[in-house]
């Protein structure tokens, strides 16, 4: 299975407009050393390692995704009657449609986090997980590590921006 993602150039020869090139990698990414650095460049061990997690951290937005998906469409498939039927009594009916208020707000918030995981998904694909969406500047990681579907860095969470 292959992702699309945005892998910058780390060479030190100049590779042309020096933005990030677009390609499809498989789950496993493995990252080849230039023979004339037999140890390795530490910002790009760092960048594989967070191109890792945030691969991992995809597959488990995506689990979360489908999950939400499924419980969205049985809410869906309830609040249309596809899986009961209307009872007759009128007090009966009252406390049906009472109840269907609460399953429409539980059906907005699942719609709600259906697209903050669309978005975080993205995101990764896109290279820009970890850039705040206000003002470009870097997500924190802890931050990221509690709210992982954040578009936001903390400054402007906050009203800062």
């Amino acid at each position: 299975m292959t992702h699309p993602l945005t892998v910058w150039c780390l060479s030190p020869k100049p590779c042309g407009d020096g933005a990030g090139h677009r390609i499809s990698v498989p789950d496993r990414l493995f990252i080849h050393h230039a023979p004339e650095d037999p140890l390795g460049d530490p910002a790009a061990h760092d960048l594989s390692e967070r191109m890792h997690r945030y691969q991992e951290l995809r597959k488990e937005l995506e689990a979360e995704l489908h999950e939400v998906l499924a419980t969205n469409e049985r809410l869906t498939n309830h609040l249309r009657n596809v899986d009961r039927t209307l009872p007759a009594d009128s007090e009966d009916l009252a406390q049906f449609l009472e109840n269907d208020e609460v399953l429409e707000a539980l059906e907005a918030r699942s719609r709600d986090r259906l697209e903050e995981l669309r978005t975080a998904i993205a995101r990764i694909d896109a290279g820009d997980y970890d850039r705040c969406a206000a003002c470009g500047s870097g997500i924190e990681e802890g931050r990221l590590e509690v709210l992982p579907t954040t578009t936001l860095c903390v400054a402007c969470a906050g009203g800062g921006n």
